[in-house]
């Protein structure tokens, strides 16, 4: 186990605070410093886990303070927002689909190129929709007493099979079944 002096500490203590793995601090550590720390030596330096709950004062506002700045710097970053990311794939997309129409007939292997990168791009902006990106969807509702439901599998997609007990409850979800009298 090194022992880290006061600068290296203060490194250790900014790089956790923005969220760099341990592993990725002791590597950066050794590449600048020349030290050599073990990762449970790290765990020390950042006061959100248990290790770091005894770090001296300062260090813990160094880190609290380098991270708030960190979180407000992204809120800078244009495509840390989704409706950004979404208008450029947006143009994206339409450049390559103007390429698709440039390019001639003849050329199959460009244009299928081409038609790939679209595919990539749609799904891109699926994902970032919400991920429904794909032809598989399922219905989630609850089964009795809040487990599954049976469903049947048709052409990629999951639907709702109910039974006709299912049929009752679903109708009249608050009134019990009707009780046969007794002969």
């Amino acid at each position: 186990m090194a022992r880290l002096k006061s600068k290296h500490k203060r490194f250790v203590v900014r790089r956790l605070a923005v969220f760099d793995r341990p592993s990725e601090v002791r590597e950066a550590l050794r590449e600048r410093h020349e030290v050599e720390a073990d990762l449970s030596q790290l765990a020390h330096y950042d006061p959100t886990n248990q290790k770091g709950q005894g770090l001296a004062e300062d260090l813990k506002t160094l880190f609290w303070d380098t991270r708030e700045d960190f979180l407000e710097e992204q809120k800078g970053i244009a495509l840390s927002y989704k409706s950004v990311r979404l208008r450029e794939l947006e143009k994206q997309y339409y450049r390559l689909k103007d390429s698709l129409e440039d390019l001639p007939s003849q050329n199959v292997l460009g244009r299928a190129d081409v038609l790939e990168e679209m595919r990539d791009v749609l799904e891109q902006m699926a994902k970032e929709t919400g991920g429904k990106y794909t032809s598989t969807q399922m219905l989630e509702l609850m089964g009795e007493g809040g487990g599954p439901i049976e469903t049947e599998e048709q052409g990629g997609v999951a639907f709702f099979v109910p039974e006709e007990e299912d049929e009752e409850a679903l109708r009249s979800s608050d009134a019990e079944p009707d009780e046969e009298p007794d002969e």
